[in-house]
């Protein structure tokens, strides 16, 4: 079956971030990845109050998480929204590591939010899931989020698309038509390959990868 493919980057701030609101107490929990660490945010609702503040980490979904570090103050202001920072600094490598608060007696914040932290092969990428089925992503090292540039060819050498990021992934979307591509593309076992650019236009890896719907 022949269709158009369009890989797309995710559109991310400079780290990762995930956030959400899943405790009656919160206006806002956020979480990104900042390097080597992760920065956990929330903010407490204006009128919200609460004794203490645990956070917790886990690596496996359904995994009970552990405490990592507290805040032993009353959280929270009566007379206004009221902030706070946490900073995780030995998150788990090659894992996703998942996080929640536990608000004093009024319980934990669900579900958790997660960041991944993933282990690169020897030519320092990594596809995750591979075979890549509709949507996937490309990992690579990028400590300081600076302007990397992902170019694909399929096996045949025809032109795919090229893509840009300042996070530590290219997210692979092979589910849209690309309206923009002269050149149709085999989905199914198609091979693709790639090559990671850095910001002066150098190669700092290359491989290869397995997509089909």
């Amino acid at each position: 079956m022949y269709r158009r493919t369009l890989i797309t980057l995710g559109l991310w701030l400079t780290c990762q971030l995930l956030s959400a609101q899943f405790h009656y107490l919160l206006d806002d929990f956020k979480v990104y990845k900042d390097r080597d660490r992760v920065i956990l945010t929330w903010t407490m609702s204006k009128g919200s109050t609460c004794i203490g503040t645990g956070i917790l980490r886990s690596t496996e979904k359904g995994e009970e998480p552990k405490v990592i570090g507290e805040l032993r103050e009353v959280c929270g202001s009566l007379g206004e929204p009221k902030t706070y920072t946490f900073i995780d600094e030995n998150p788990v490598p090659g894992k996703t590591n998942y996080y929640v608060l536990e608000l004093g007696f009024s319980g934990k914040t669900k579900p958790a939010l997660g960041i991944d932290f993933i282990a690169l092969n020897e030519n320092n990428y990594k596809v995750v899931p591979h075979p890549i089925k509709t949507l996937g992503k490309i990992f690579f090292e990028n400590k300081n989020n600076t302007r990397h540039t992902l170019i694909f060819y399929d096996i045949n050498g025809k032109y795919g698309n090229t893509i840009h990021t300042t996070d530590d992934h290219f997210f692979i979307d092979i589910s849209e038509k690309n309206t923009f591509a002269s050149t149709p593309f085999v989905y199914l076992n198609n091979i693709f390959i790639f090559q990671i650019l850095d910001a002066n236009g150098n190669i700092i890896t290359s491989g290869r990868f397995i997509g089909f719907e």
